[in-house]
Formats: C-alpha cells, structure tokens, sequence
C-alpha cells in the first residue's frame, strides 16, 4: 500500500494510547480500501510532490512539485 514511516517509541504506552494507536490504524487501513475501491488511483505527497499512486503503491505520475510552507514567527 501507500508510504509507511516507522513511529520510534521510547517507553510502552499507556492502555488508553494503545487504544488509540489501534483505532488509528484500523480507521487507516478502512480508509485506504474505500479510497480505492472508489478511484483506481489517489494523489499524494511524496518526496515534495503531488503524485498519484495506485492501489500497489507505485507512483503513476508526478502532477506537480510542492512549495514549502513557511509559518511566519511570532
């Protein structure tokens, strides 16, 4: 599927957060088969572009390059 980061943890969590770690990830995985079960390909942000990826993952074509959001300092 999609792109995948590994997420470090330093200590276990706790039972509320690894509730939440699951919730999170079955709510992720429902929502990549409903996005391709609608749409042969869906766009993403990969490496600084807008891509379109198809349901293996594998990029189709780069749309378009993204700028860098910058946040003005208060």
């Amino acid at each position: 599927m999609p792109i995948r980061k590994a997420i470090i943890t330093r200590k276990k969590p706790s039972a509320e957060g690894e509730a939440m770690a699951k919730a999170f990830k079955t709510a992720m995985k429902k929502a990549e088969r409903l996005a391709f079960t609608v749409r042969k390909t869906i766009m993403v942000e990969k490496d600084g572009w807008l891509v379109m990826v198809n349901k293996e993952g594998k990029v189709k074509k780069k749309v378009k390059k993204l700028e860098p959001l910058v946040l003005p300092h208060n």
